[in-house]
Formats: structure tokens, C-alpha cells, sequence
């Protein structure tokens, strides 16, 4: 593959099944692997009318980079070079835009598990699998 593997996650995915897959992955093809922590806009109050709380969004942004950090170290512990980026947005439509601009090869999701999260419910996975030409795997 030799390509771009991304991994989407949350602030409880560190130790997620999928995040030790995407890592495999990316080292069994000498893949980048590339972070994506997206704060989802609409739950945070983006788009209402009083907005949301610098303080808010800080905190936000600081779990993503902690989570991402976290998973950073293991790929170093592996040898697989990482790329991560923390986000605010809808989540299929920020996903999907980042899969485009960096020429992602294999989207990695953890299973949803019925918790309904915004980054890997199944609609939202099925609406990512008829818009991209990328393989999405489910762990």
C-alpha cells in the first residue's frame, strides 16, 4: 500500500482495538497513519445562537490533543509515523474533507457499539462509503 491510513478517534478511543489496528496497518505497509479528533460543532453549540465558551472549546481541543498525543507515542513505540490534527466541525463532513485533501488510502473506525457518537455511527459510515472511493474498515 505504501499510502495514507487514518484513523478517526475520541477522548476514550486511546485504548481502542481499532487505534492497535490502524497502527498494524500502517506498519505492515509502511503507511502513515493520520489522527483525527473532531469536535462536533453542533453538540458543542458551534451553531446556536449564544455560541460556545472559549474555555469550552479549549478544553475540547485539549482532550483531542491528549488523546492524539497518547496514540502518537505508540506509534512511535512501533516505527509508524503519525500525523495528527484535531478539528472542529460536522463530523461526516470533516471526515470526509479530510480523507480527500490527504489522499487517504483506508479509513479505520472503531465499532459503534450502539452508542450512537456522530464519528462512527453506521449511517454516517455507510454515507462515507458511497461518497469516498477509500476502504473503511470496522474494528
Amino acid at each position: 500500500m505504501n499510502g495514507e491510513i487514518a484513523i478517526v478517534v475520541d477522548e476514550g478511543d486511546q485504548e481502542s482495538s481499532h487505534v492497535e489496528r490502524a497502527i498494524d496497518r500502517a506498519r505492515e505497509h509502511e503507511a502513515t497513519l493520520h489522527g483525527l479528533y473532531v469536535i462536533d460543532a453542533w453538540r458543542f453549540g458551534e451553531y446556536s445562537a449564544y455560541g460556545w465558551s472559549v474555555l469550552e472549546r479549549e478544553k475540547q481541543e485539549e482532550k483531542g490533543e491528549r488523546v492524539l498525543e497518547r496514540i502518537r507515542e505508540k506509534c512511535e513505540q512501533h516505527g509508524v509515523e503519525f500525523e495528527q490534527e484535531t478539528t472542529v466541525g460536522k463530523p461526516n463532513e470533516t471526515i470526509r474533507d479530510f480523507v480527500r485533501d490527504n489522499d487517504i488510502d483506508l479509513l479505520v473506525f472503531c465499532e459503534s457499539g450502539g452508542e450512537g457518537k456522530p464519528h462512527n455511527s453506521p449511517q454516517m459510515i455507510r454515507d462515507l462509503q458511497r461518497e469516498l472511493s477509500v476502504e473503511i474498515e470496522t474494528v
